[in-house]
C-alpha cells in the first residue's frame, strides 16, 4: 500500500496503487479518525485509489467525547462553504488521473459531498446522514448519488 500524507493546497492522507477509480472520502467533524482510516483501507483494499481530505484543520482528530468542541470547530473554523471549495479543489486537480471519481462523506462530509455532486468530474455520491443537505435543495447532481440517512436517531 502506498500511503502518504500530502501537504500543500490541501492535506490529505493518500492511499495510491495507480487505479482508474479513486474515492474521494470525507470524514465527519472529528477528523480523520480510525473510522475514517478504517473506510479508506477498505476501499483501497477494493480497488481505489483514496483521498482523505483533512477539512478540520487540525493535525489531531477529536474524540466522540469532544462532539460538542469538534461541532464548534467545524462551524466556527471550517464550515461547508470553505470545505466544499476544497474539495472541489482536489476535484480539479486529481479528476484527469482518473476514469471515475466517486466521492464518500459522513455527516459533515455528506453534505460537503451533495455540495460537490454538481461537478461533471464527479460520477458518484454516497453520503452517509448529511442532514445539513436540507439546506442545498438546489444541488442538481451530475451523476448517482445514494443517500443514507436512519430511522431514528438523537
Amino acid at each position: 500500500m502506498n500511503f502518504s500524507r500530502r501537504k500543500g493546497a490541501w492535506n490529505a492522507l493518500e492511499y495510491k496503487q495507480n487505479a482508474k477509480k479513486c474515492v474521494i472520502l470525507l470524514h465527519e467533524i472529528y477528523g480523520i479518525n480510525q473510522h475514517i482510516t478504517g473506510y479508506a483501507k477498505l476501499f483501497f483494499q477494493e480497488g481505489f485509489d483514496v483521498y482523505v481530505p483533512d477539512l478540520s484543520g487540525r493535525s489531531e482528530p477529536f474524540s466522540y467525547e469532544e462532539e460538542e468542541l469538534a461541532y464548534e470547530n467545524f462551524m466556527s473554523n471550517v464550515g461547508f462553504s470553505k470545505a466544499a471549495k476544497q474539495v472541489e479543489q482536489l476535484i480539479q486537480e486529481i479528476s484527469p488521473q482518473y476514469e471515475e471519481v466517486r466521492i464518500v462523506g459522513f455527516s459533515v462530509g455528506a453534505t460537503i459531498a451533495w455540495l460537490c455532486s454538481a461537478n461533471p468530474s464527479v460520477q458518484k455520491v454516497i453520503g452517509f446522514y448529511g442532514s445539513r443537505i436540507r439546506q442545498y435543495v438546489d444541488i442538481v447532481p451530475t451523476g448517482d448519488v445514494f443517500l443514507i440517512y436512519s430511522e431514528h436517531e438523537k
